[in-house]
C-alpha cells in the first residue's frame, strides 16, 4: 500500500498497477483484470485482494500518486509471495525459510509429498491451506473428528478420503477441485433394525450414481420425492380408502415418493434401504461416494403447490463433504 498528505490544499489519487511476471507491461488493477479474486482499494491508498491469492502467487503491485490530476509518484513494487510447505511423509517443509514443521495457515500453498493422515498426532493433524495439491502416489487421509481448510482450489492427483465423521471446507465458492486422483466420502447409517429401514442421502460428490453407491440395495428400496406430485387435500380415516377433506400429509394419490436411479443430483435428497448380504441386524453400514468434491453454490429449487393450504415437503439434502 502507498499513502500520503497532500500539499498546500491538494488532493491525491490513486492507482494501482500490477505485473505478473511474464508480461513486458504493466496493467490497471481492476476486478476485471484479477478476475479469480475480489478486488477493492484498487483506486485508493491500501490495494486489497480477498480469496483465490494462489492465482496470482509473485505478481507485483505498485501505486502511482497523483496530486491536483497534476504531479504524479510512484510506490516502490511489492511483491505477492505465498509460502509453500510440503509434507514429504515425516516433515512440513518450507519453500521460504520458515523452521522445518511450522503447520501450514490458510495463506499456504500446501503440497501431499507423502501419505498424511490428519489423526495421526504431531505435525499430522487437521490443517487449513490457501490451496491443496496431493501428488500422484499419496494418500491424505481425513479421520474422524478431523477436517482440511482450503480457502483455494483442490488438486488431488493422488488420493482423498474423508472418514463419515471426518470434514473438507472449501472457502471459495468459485474455487475448483480437480485431479486425476481418486476422492472418496465415507458416510455411515445410524444402528438399522431391520432390512426395510430407511436412511436419507445426499450426495458430497460429482458423478455419483444410485447404481454404484447402492449397488447391493434392492431395486425397491431406492427413492427421491417428487415434490410436484405431493397433493394434499384428502384425510383418510383409519386406512379404510374414505377421505374427510383436509390434510393428513400424506400424498393423496400415494405418487410422491419416486425409484430413484441415474447420477445423484447436488442438494437432492435420496431414501435407501440397507445392503443386502452383509452381516446381521442390528449393523450400521457404511457406504463410499467416489467423485470431485461438491463446492459452491448449490440450488435446488422449492415446490409450494397450495400456497400454504396444507404442508409442502420438499426434500433436500447437504451437498457438501
Amino acid at each position: 500500500s502507498s499513502t500520503g498528505t497532500a500539499s498546500q490544499g491538494g488532493s491525491l489519487t490513486y492507482q494501482w498497477y500490477y505485473n505478473d511476471g511474464l508480461s513486458s507491461t504493466w496493467s490497471v488493477v481492476n476486478s476485471s483484470n484479477l478476475s479469480q479474486t475480489t478486488v477493492s482499494g484498487e483506486t485508493s491508498a491500501t490495494l486489497t485482494l480477498t480469496n483465490s491469492l494462489s492465482n496470482y502467487d509473485n505478481y507485483q503491485f505498485y501505486c502511482v500518486v497523483t496530486e491536483s490530476g497534476s504531479c504524479s509518484t510512484s510506490s516502490n513494487a511489492a511483491q505477492l509471495k505465498l509460502g509453500t510447505a510440503t509434507w514429504d511423509g515425516t516433515n512440513w517443509i518450507w519453500n521460504d525459510g520458515t523452521a522445518i514443521d511450522t503447520m501450514p495457515n490458510i495463506t499456504t500453498n500446501v503440497i501431499i509429498n507423502g501419505n498424511y493422515d490428519t489423526s495421526a498426532g504431531g505435525v499430522q493433524t487437521s490443517f487449513s491451506a490457501c490451496s491443496l495439491v496431493v501428488n500422484n502416489g499419496f494418500d491424505l487421509d481425513i479421520t474422524n473428528g478431523t477436517y482440511i481448510e482450503i480457502s483455494n482450489d483442490i488438486t488431488a492427483n493422488g488420493n482423498i478420503t474423508v472418514f463419515p465423521q471426518g470434514s473438507v471446507v472449501q472457502i471459495d465458492d468459485l474455487a475448483t477441485v480437480t485431479g486425476s486422483g481418486t476422492m472418496t466420502v465415507q458416510k455411515e447409517t445410524t444402528l438399522l433394525n431391520t432390512q426395510y429401514d430407511y436412511t436419507y442421502w445426499s450426495s458430497p460428490v460429482v458423478g455419483e450414481t444410485i447404481e454404484n453407491l447402492f449397488g447391493l440395495v434392492p431395486n425397491y428400496g431406492k427413492h427421491y420425492f417428487e415434490a410436484a406430485n405431493f397433493v394434499d387435500t384428502l384425510d383418510e380415516i383409519d386406512n379404510t380408502n374414505t377421505f374427510d377433506p383436509g390434510p393428513d400429509d400424506l400424498d393423496d394419490d400415494g405418487n410422491d415418493w419416486q425409484p430413484a436411479s441415474g447420477t445423484m443430483q447436488a442438494g437432492v435428497g435420496y431414501a435407501a434401504m440397507p445392503s443386502v448380504g452383509g452381516p446381521a441386524f442390528p449393523v450400521a453400514q457404511q457406504f463410499a461416494f467416489v467423485g470431485p468434491f461438491n463446492n459452491g453454490v448449490v440450488s435446488q429449487p422449492l415446490v409450494n403447490n397450495s400456497g400454504g393450504v396444507y404442508n409442502d415437503w420438499n426434500f433436500i439434502g447437504n451437498p457438501y463433504p
